[in-house]
């Protein structure tokens, strides 16, 4: 029986599907269950931007906008649901972390039974470029992780 959901979301519609999965996971299994989001610091992501682009409060202020829209999303799935969900939104600013670390560390602090997660299935250069999250995720979960493909 599961006692905590934990769902990783991303802004995507793909992430929100994954967010309704969850959602009916929970309310059939009666657990709690949080949506993660980590904003990522594009000047981390893409240490060029601060050479090319010098706007950098605009750049953390749109990226502040975008989590809270997130959250706002994310609270209107749990209300669909009549669930009573919270959203966790954090922001990865070390240099050397991933996005897959986080979601980790908070599954195991929260003692998650089930990690959600969207995969948008990337191939070639494009995975190449941007690496999959689901994917590093799946190699360093130490719970059972479901994944909603593309």
């Amino acid at each position: 029986m599961l006692k905590r959901i934990l769902v990783a979301i991303d802004g995507s519609e793909l992430g929100n599907n994954a967010l309704r999965h969850g959602c009916a996971l929970a309310k059939e299994q009666g657990c709690e269950i949080r949506a993660l989001y980590i904003n990522v610091d594009p000047f981390l992501a893409f240490p060029l931007l601060g050479v090319v682009y010098f706007q950098r409060e605009q750049m953390l202020q749109a990226a502040a906008e975008q989590a809270a829209g997130v959250r706002a999303v994310a609270l209107k799935v749990f209300d669909a649901f009549e669930l009573r969900g919270d959203v966790q939104i954090l922001d990865l600013q070390e240099k050397g972390k991933r996005v897959a670390d986080l979601i980790r560390e908070v599954s195991s602090r929260w003692n998650a039974s089930v990690v959600v997660m969207g995969s948008h299935g990337l191939q070639g250069m494009q995975r190449l470029m941007l690496g999959s999250v689901a994917e590093h995720f799946l190699r360093i979960a130490d719970c059972p992780v479901l994944i909603m493909k593309s």
